[in-house]
């Protein structure tokens, strides 16, 4: 994907998840805004250059920012698909597909959200215990604040759909609205290479996948990329950059 086509894919997940309630032309731009300056940020780069993505060049059909801001909450409102066709015009197959894909998938609601956020990723199997076995006692697991930074999860989630993207596992679609939206969001940058500092990228650095796939992708204390793990399924491989 071309990174202009994901810097706007990004921004309109954003602005989804944080305007769905109240999608006013007010909060749209300020998300916007918000989301422009972390991508410039996470990228190293000047605003403007981010801004251009959708302020530049997706003219004419789009001749001014102000028309973008409403094409986006026609489609959050009444689910309009002009943007969409947009988008598609100005980028290539690749691009296409993944902005359908973006587009037909239903949007993450809050309390789907709220589910998600709930999720201990690090699974029971993988606890260790100091002294031997013990049983009948429990333990509260805090797992890595980057991969349970809420509005990394939701921004990964609403990017990539509550999908696993190592077998394609869709909780709602197998069990139903008890399940909907569920998902673990799993960091592809091992936690070692990791530092204090680190601004976590939430398209680029996280992906959601199924409980069992992330069990497997830790399995024995290792840190297994995607694409591994789905060769074991027979799967093609899938970029994770």
């Amino acid at each position: 994907m071309t990174r202009r086509i994901e810097a706007v894919l990004e921004i309109l997940a954003e602005v989804r998840a944080a305007t769905e309630v109240s999608p006013t032309l007010v909060a749209i731009r300020e998300q916007r805004l918000i989301t422009t300056k972390q991508i410039a940020k996470r990228r190293q780069c000047d605003v403007r250059s981010v801004r251009d993505t959708h302020n530049g060049q997706l003219q004419p059909e789009i001749p001014d920012i102000a028309v973008f801001d409403n094409l986006v909450r026609e489609w959050i409102t009444k689910g309009d698909r002009r943007l969409q066709a947009i988008l598609i015009r100005h980028g290539d197959e690749e691009d296409g597909q993944r902005i359908n894909r973006f587009f037909d998938a239903p949007p993450v609601t809050h309390a789907e959200e709220k589910s998600v956020r709930s999720v201990v990723v690090e699974l029971p199997g993988e606890i260790g215990f100091a002294g031997g076995f013990v049983e009948g006692a429990t333990r509260r697991v805090v797992v890595n604040a980057y991969e349970r930074n809420p509005k990394a999860r939701s921004t990964c989630i609403a990017f990539y759909r509550p999908i696993c993207a190592v077998c394609d596992c869709n909780f709602g679609a197998i069990y139903g609205s008890v399940a909907e939206g569920f998902i673990h969001v799993h960091h592809l940058k091992p936690l070692s290479e990791v530092g204090e500092a680190y601004a976590v990228d939430p398209i680029n650095d996280l992906r959601p996948v199924c409980p069992n796939c992330h069990a497997v992708i830790h399995l024995g204390g290792e840190c297994r990329t995607i694409d591994e793990v789905r060769r074991h399924l027979g799967k093609p491989p899938m970029s994770e950059s």
